[in-house]
């Protein structure tokens, strides 16, 4: 689980370094506040290994609400 209020220049890095053919990363990410500037980012950091998952949470009762589900 990540999370993040913004991705790190080098997550392709060490996502290579545990994504194995035989034992593939999940990625849950929970992107904080509203900068968009690095949503798409984050989304592709889930989304693109294996079954991942992403959501943005705004503000406190949207992070409980998000966790939950």
């Amino acid at each position: 689980m990540l999370i993040t209020d913004g991705p790190s220049d080098t997550f392709m890095d060490v996502i290579k370094h545990y994504n194995h053919p035989h034992m593939p990363v999940r990625i849950f990410t929970y992107l904080i506040g509203t900068d968009k500037s690095g949503g798409k980012t984050v989304y592709r950091m889930a989304c693109e290994n294996k079954v991942g998952f992403f959501v943005q949470i705004i503000n406190a009762e949207e992070a409980r609400k998000k966790v939950v589900e």
